[in-house]
């Protein structure tokens, strides 16, 4: 297929992509091209091949993560154009995705912007710390990297090598994007401004910050603090072992003996040291079992927390709560926008 973006709005440009995709990998497809868009879609299981002519011969190289950005140097193509847009914000999940295309809507717009889901920390971390990432700083392309607010996330932060790619990162004020929706000034909000309830402010907030502090139960704050303590080990565990650790049923000072017994099978460390993860551990379990409620809204899971609040104040104020409308008022909400949204417009605009 010979130059297939010719003649061809962007946006059908990606239609036409989806459409390729289909035929793979049943069968082979060689695409020529001078567009940037094809030639940053490409994954694993794609080649990208650059032909020069040189004293009357083809010569051909291959194209990888690491001089990609060279080949389009040399098609004389300005950063905006590697992938149509003026620059990109990258998050975890589809409710990120979802929730600042929706917030950022007129911004997004206006600053020709695109918000664009990687599915997943390891992912995400991957892209953070590709090299490609830190070549498109120095050619002045635009992009930020939102991520969940936990240890894990703040290793990746703290370990990346390159300062300037560290401020194209920023960590949520809270733990997860679903975290904003159980907000209790928010949601003290929704209940005064679409049902009217006659309760003062103040006691509805109460409210809600006590059913928080009643759904958060003893097995969800362990499990925080196990994953919370793995993540500050200096080793990288697969998704698969964490989770089988996780998911021991025990008390903690079993699990630390479980964990320690794992340690060691794993990464035979010599002249271990028990006391100093035991240490660890313990700073991690008090720290999250001493948690003031009035902050627990951030700092536990929101997927774990916001359908058990939303059920407990439907059976206790006989209500529902869309989120639909809480995203509206997030809008104006004075957290969302000083924690949140006026960090990544800033991000882009000065």
């Amino acid at each position: 297929m010979e130059e297939p973006e010719l003649y061809i709005h962007p946006e059908l440009q990606k239609k036409l992509l989806e459409i390729i995709r289909k035929f793979l990998p049943l069968h082979q497809i060689f695409i020529t091209t001078h567009s940037p868009f094809y030639i940053n879609s490409f994954d694993e299981s794609l080649s990208i091949h650059e032909i020069k002519k040189s004293e009357g011969a083809s010569n051909v190289k291959n194209v990888d993560s690491e001089n990609i950005t060279d080949v389009f140097s040399d098609l004389g193509l300005a950063p905006s154009d590697l992938l149509m847009y003026n620059g990109l914000i990258l998050v975890e999940g589809k409710r990120d995705f979802k929730l600042l295309n929706n917030l950022l809507a007129e911004f997004l717009i206006s600053n020709h912007l695109e918000i664009i889901s990687i599915e997943g920390k390891n992912k995400l971390h991957f892209f953070a710390d590709h090299k490609i990432l830190s070549k498109l700083i120095k050619l002045g392309f635009k992009f930020l990297i939102i991520l969940d607010r936990d240890e894990g996330n703040q290793k990746i932060l703290d370990t990346l090598p390159d300062d300037a790619l560290k401020d194209n990162i920023l960590l949520l004020p809270v733990r997860e994007i679903e975290n904003l929706y159980i907000n209790p000034e928010l949601i003290t909000s929704f209940l005064i401004e679409y049902l009217s309830i006659d309760h003062a402010e103040s006691k509805l907030k109460g409210i809600i910050i006590e059913s928080i502090d009643q759904i958060i139960s003893m097995s969800l704050i362990d499990r925080v603090i196990r994953k919370s303590f793995l993540d500050k080990i200096p080793f990288q565990f697969h998704y698969r072992d964490k989770d089988e650790l996780m998911n021991i049923e025990c008390d903690n000072d079993e699990w630390l003996d479980n964990f320690y017994s794992y340690f060691q099978s794993k990464f035979w460390i010599k002249n271990f040291k028990t006391e100093n993860y035991g240490k660890l551990f313990e700073e991690t379990k008090n720290f999250y079992q001493s948690v003031d409620k009035q902050k627990k809204w951030k700092i536990f899971p929101g997927k774990n927390i916001r359908p058990l609040l939303f059920e407990k104040l439907k059976e206790t104020l006989k209500i529902s709560i869309p989120l639909e409308k809480l995203e509206e008022l997030m809008k104006e909400n004075q957290f969302v926008k000083e924690e949140l949204l006026e960090k990544i417009i800033n991000h882009f605009t000065i």
